[in-house]
């Protein structure tokens, strides 16, 4: 896929849920979407990646390359 750049901030840490939340703030991922936010967690030796985004319209895809 083709490289994608973008800025974030980190939002919060969890450290009871062992989770940290960056929101993007900037970069080429706001040109498809009017928000952007990434979730990881950790459970023993498992990592949980959660997308939370809001399209800037229906035809913006889904941003499964992120993954």
């Amino acid at each position: 896929g083709k490289e994608k750049l973008l800025k974030e901030v980190i939002e919060a840490i969890d450290h009871h849920e062992k989770s940290i939340t960056w929101k993007v703030i900037g970069g080429d991922v706001l040109e498809l979407y009017n928000s952007f936010t990434i979730i990881t967690s950790s459970e023993h030796e498992w990592t949980t990646s959660t997308l939370i985004y809001e399209k800037k319209n229906e035809d913006t895809p889904e941003p499964l390359a992120l993954l």
